[in-house]
C-alpha cells in the first residue's frame, strides 16, 4: 500500500479525481463521458487496483516485482494533463447531446445494415468452424486448426462489428425484450472469444445508451458503485474463462468476493509493464514505428507479405521472468508506447493528439441518424478512454476502431441529411428528471 500512498501518488490521484468531478458535472454523458472514462481508467488501473493487489500480498507478477510506482504515477498524470488540454480546447464537441431528437434525422440504409450483420455473423461461424468458439469449456475441448484462420482475419475481426450493430438494434427497438435476447447472445460470443475490453465497451455503451434515451443523468455515485461491481465481475471472468473455449464456472469454487477483489490476474499486467518501461527504458526511441505498423496492418498480407512487424513489443515483457517472456501475453498501456516513441515528452503530446482526434470523431458522429449517433457517442468513452489507454498498441487499436465505428457511418451510405437541418447539432445537455 505504501507504494501507492506516496506524495507523488496522492497528488496525482487528487488531480485526476478533481478533473473527473469537473467534467462529470459539465458534460451530457456525465460521469461516463470521454474525459471521465479516461480518468476513471487511470484511477482504477494505476491506483485502486494496485492498492488492492498489494494489500493482498500480490507484489509479483510473472516473475517481476514492483519496487516503486512513483514513475508510473507521474506518467499517468502527464498523460491525463495532455488529454485534459485536448478536452478543453474541443470542449464544444463533447457538449453535444446525442440523444436530442432533431426535426430531420438522417435515414438509415437498412440494406447496408443487414449486410454488415451478415458479415459479422459469418465471422462468428468461421470461428465456430475453426474450433475457436466453444461456448462451454470442457477438459477435452481443444482449439482446432490453430493458425489456419490467418486467411480469415477480416471475418474474425468483424466480430467487433457486433458491438455497434447490436447497439443500433437496441435503440431502434427501444430496448425491447427480444433485443435483449440478441444482446445476451452477443455478450456470450464476445465473452467466449476473449479480450475483456470488448465486454467493457459493450456493457458501458449499453448503459450509456439506455440512460441517454431515458434522460437519466449519469452521476458519480452510480459509476462508483458500478465500477466496484465491474471489478469483481471482470476478475471472475478472468478466472472462469479460457480463450475460445467458453466458461468453466467450476473454477470459481471456493473463491469469495474478497478473493476476486484482490486478485486481478492479467488485468494487473499493464501496471507491471509500465513500471518496467519507466524504470528501464530502452536506449533507443522507436518514434513513428507504431504508426507505420498500424497503417501497414490495413494492407492484406497477400499484397504485402513482408509488412513491418511490431518488434518493439519485446520491450514490454523484457522485465518479466525469462520463462514467461514468450507466453506472458501482457498488454502494455498507451503510456508505455508513448514513452517508447518520444520519451517523457511524448506522454502529454501524444495524449493531446489522440484525444483531439477522439473529440473530432465525436463531432462527426453528430451528423449521423439518431440510433447510430447515440451508439457511437456511447461507445466513444470506453473505446478511447478505456481501451486505447489500457491496451496501448496503436496498430491493434486502429483496426478495432475501424471495425467498431466504421459500421455507424456505413449504415448511412448514400443517405442524405435534408438541407433544412444542415446546421450545427444541438449542444443541449441532458437534464436530471
Amino acid at each position: 500500500m505504501e507504494l501507492v500512498a506516496t506524495d507523488i501518488g496522492l497528488l496525482s490521484l487528487a488531480a485526476l479525481f478533481i478533473l473527473y468531478v469537473m467534467f462529470a458535472r459539465a458534460l451530457p454523458l456525465g460521469a461516463l463521458s470521454l474525459p471521465c472514462m479516461t480518468l476513471l481508467t487511470s484511477m482504477m488501473y494505476f491506483f485502486i487496483m494496485p492498492a488492492f493487489a498489494l494489500s493482498g500480498g500480490y507484489f509479483e507478477f510473472l516473475g517481476m516485482y514492483l519496487n516503486s510506482l512513483e514513475g508510473v504515477h507521474v506518467a499517468v498524470l502527464l498523460y491525463a494533463l495532455g488529454g485534459a488540454a485536448a478536452w478543453v480546447v474541443w470542449f464544444r464537441y463533447l457538449r453535444f447531446d446525442p440523444a436530442a431528437v432533431r426535426v430531420y434525422e438522417r435515414p438509415m440504409n437498412l440494406t447496408v445494415a443487414w449486410l454488415l450483420a451478415a458479415v459479422a455473423t459469418a465471422g462468428v461461424l468461421v470461428l465456430v468452424a475453426l474450433g475457436r468458439l466453444q461456448f462451454f469449456a470442457a477438459d477435452e475441448a481443444q482449439p482446432n486448426n490453430v493458425g489456419e484462420d490467418e486467411g480469415f482475419a477480416f471475418l474474425t475481426l468483424s466480430i467487433s462489428m457486433l458491438i455497434p450493430l447490436v447497439l443500433i438494434m437496441l435503440l431502434r427497438t427501444r430496448f425491447h425484450i427480444y433485443g435483449l435476447f440478441v444482446l445476451a447472445g452477443v455478450f456470450l460470443v464476445i465473452l467466449t472469444t476473449g479480450f475483456r475490453f470488448r465486454i467493457i465497451i459493450l456493457a458501458s455503451a449499453v448503459v450509456i445508451s439506455y440512460m441517454l434515451v431515458r434522460r437519466i443523468r449519469i452521476r458519480v455515485s452510480y459509476v462508483a458503485l458500478g465500477s466496484c461491481l465491474a471489478l469483481i465481475v471482470v476478475n471472475a471472468i478472468g478466472y472462469s474463462r479460457t480463450y475460445g473455449r467458453g466458461i468453466d464456472l467450476s473454477r470459481l469454487d471456493g473463491l469469495t468476493w474478497v478473493d476476486l477483489l484482490h486478485a486481478f490476474g492479467g488485468e494487473i499486467g499493464p501496471v507491471f509493464a509500465l513500471a518496467h518501461i519507466v524504470e528501464s527504458p530502452p536506449p533507443d526511441l522507436i518514434y513513428f514505428e507504431p504508426w507505420t505498423v498500424g497503417i501497414a496492418r490495413l494492407v492484406p498480407s497477400f499484397l504485402w507479405s513482408d509488412k513491418p512487424y511490431p518488434s518493439y513489443l519485446i520491450d514490454y515483457v523484457s522485465g518479466f521472468g525469462e520463462i514467461y517472456q514468450r507466453t506472458a501475453g501482457v498488454a502494455a498501456p498507451q503510456h508505455a508506447e508513448a514513452l517508447l516513441q518520444f520519451g517523457w515528452f511524448g506522454l502529454p503530446v501524444l495524449a493531446f493528439l489522440y484525444f483531439a482526434f477522439a473529440c473530432k470523431v465525436v463531432e462527426r458522429l453528430q451528423w449521423l441518424g439518431l440510433e447510430a449517433r447515440i451508439a457511437g457517442c456511447a461507445m466513444a468513452p470506453a473505446v478511447f478512454g478505456f481501451y486505447m489507454q489500457q491496451r496501448g498498441y496503436f496498430f491493434q487499436f486502429l483496426c478495432e476502431f475501424l471495425f467498431m465505428f466504421g459500421p455507424l457511418f456505413l449504415v448511412h451510405f448514400r443517405t442524405k441529411l435534408p438541407a433544412v437541418s444542415a446546421r450545427e447539432p444541438s449542444t443541449t445537455a441532458v437534464t436530471t428528471p
